[in-house]
């Protein structure tokens, strides 16, 4: 099949699903169950290549990720594993939320212990920084002129300049760069992981702070101290700074 023309060919083969913040489209088959496409035109070294990467090194680590089953880049699709659509988040509410974060945490624990390889880009101090002023780029110009975003960005940025120092000499530990409930997978061989193309190597609360404080979900502060209280009892050598 042409670059051009997979999806024409497999209309009547596949339909669209659900997909993710990238320009990655998702794909199950009508007649085959198992298997998902997923089609990109755009950045391809990174939304297919580097996702099948990180999942090959995961899958070598006894971490659950979605299979790669047939690989085409040029032709701008991968075929990975179907994992199912049942996201922890729909389990939300249905089942005992103790249980299920601590299953998580547990899940977490082990992702954070996987062995580094030099491939997975390290977290620097450039890149957070650059994470940070997506806050001055998207978010401030809905209510400031630039006069005024420029001076609230030097402020922010002098006073978390100390921070990020002292967090980026901590990066030593598997960070997925988006784990939420979404993102988690329940399957019947425990917790699988997707969306995994933008993982680096950084520091252990990254991961652990976009689970307890997720927009996307509305859970007590009862609740998140309960989820970091069992992190904090199931790492008994954390860094002495960690809270």
């Amino acid at each position: 099949m042409s670059q051009l023309n997979i999806l024409e060919d497999l209309k009547s083969n596949i339909y669209l699903i659900a997909g993710d913040a990238s320009p990655r489209k998702f794909y199950r088959y009508l007649n085959q169950k198992g298997k998902i496409l997923v089609y990109c035109k755009k950045d391809k070294k990174k939304n297919l290549e580097k996702y099948v990467k990180v999942n090959n090194f995961l899958l070598n680590q006894k971490i659950r990720v979605p299979k790669t089953l047939n690989k085409a880049i040029k032709k701008n699709f991968i075929i990975i594993e179907d994992l199912g659509d049942k996201s922890l988040k729909s389990l939300l509410r249905k089942t005992n939320n103790t249980k299920l974060f601590n299953q998580i945490i547990d899940h977490l624990i082990k992702l954070q212990k996987v062995k580094i390889i030099k491939s997975i880009p390290k977290y620097s101090y450039a890149v957070l920084q650059k994470e940070l002023n997506l806050f001055f780029d998207w978010y401030l110009p809905e209510f400031f002129n630039q006069k005024k975003i420029f001076k609230i960005r030097s402020e922010i940025n002098k006073a978390l300049k100390p921070f990020l120092l002292e967090i980026n000499k901590q990066n030593n530990f598997f960070v997925h760069r988006d784990f939420h409930l979404e993102n988690l997978i329940m399957t019947k061989k425990g917790i699988a992981m997707i969306d995994t193309q933008d993982a680096v190597i950084g520091h252990q609360a990254y991961d652990l702070a976009s689970l307890i404080d997720d927009v996307r979900i509305r859970i007590s502060e009862k609740e998140q101290n309960k989820i970091f209280q069992y992190y904090l009892k199931k790492n008994k050598q954390l860094d002495k700074n960690f809270i």
